[in-house]
């Protein structure tokens, strides 16, 4: 499984609008923060993005969520930013759902639960993010190789779709010489 310290890419399918409707426009809010932790200067964006989190805009729960994972400028503290995380899950965030699966895969400040560690990442999936359906359906016997390469293909092909090359390369390599599935070099190739 992966490692949280991960940088965050940015998507609009993995970080949907808040569908807050107050005056305040939250993404630019977002904008701002994201430009202040840029520079440095996290007291200000950490605000902004717990401002943003009160106010259920998921992508600043994802901010607020990762400075508390990472100690920038707050004290770190996995318990609120798996909190802060999974209720930026709860907004509609793949990032945010794939970090909580992180979190049970790990047992970090819950009890380890690899199974409920793939639920959220199933939902991260589900909500556009190609590293979540990787490690949703990706699984090694323990020599290593696949486990059920045939049941893969079709989150594979997801996790490929939504941009995640590991996912791109395994694919082809499946295609070329594993059993129960058909050799096919023109889908290898691409």
């Amino acid at each position: 499984s992966s490692a949280l310290g991960l940088t965050f890419s940015f998507n609009a399918n993995a970080a949907p609008k808040s569908n807050n409707d107050t005056k305040i426009d939250w993404d630019a809010e977002y904008t701002k923060a994201f430009n202040l932790e840029t520079a440095k200067n996290y007291k200000a964006a950490n605000a902004l993005y717990s401002k943003g989190c009160d106010a259920n805009h998921s992508p600043s729960c994802l901010g607020i969520a990762n400075a508390l994972s990472l100690g920038n400028g707050v004290p770190k503290s996995d318990a609120q930013s798996l909190a802060k995380y999974l209720k930026s899950c709860n907004l509609g965030n793949a990032i945010g759902c794939y970090s909580v699966g992180v979190f049970y895969d790990e047992g970090r400040s819950v009890k380890p639960s690899p199974e409920q560690g793939r639920n959220y990442w199933k939902k991260a999936c589900d909500l556009g993010d190609g590293l979540g359906c990787f490690d949703y359906i990706y699984e090694e016997d323990e020599a290593g190789n696949p486990k059920n390469p045939k049941a893969m293909m079709p989150y594979l092909q997801k996790s490929c779709d939504y941009e995640y090359a590991r996912a791109c390369t395994i694919m082809g390599i499946f295609y070329l010489n594993t059993a129960g599935i058909e050799t096919d070099e023109k889908k290898a190739s691409e």
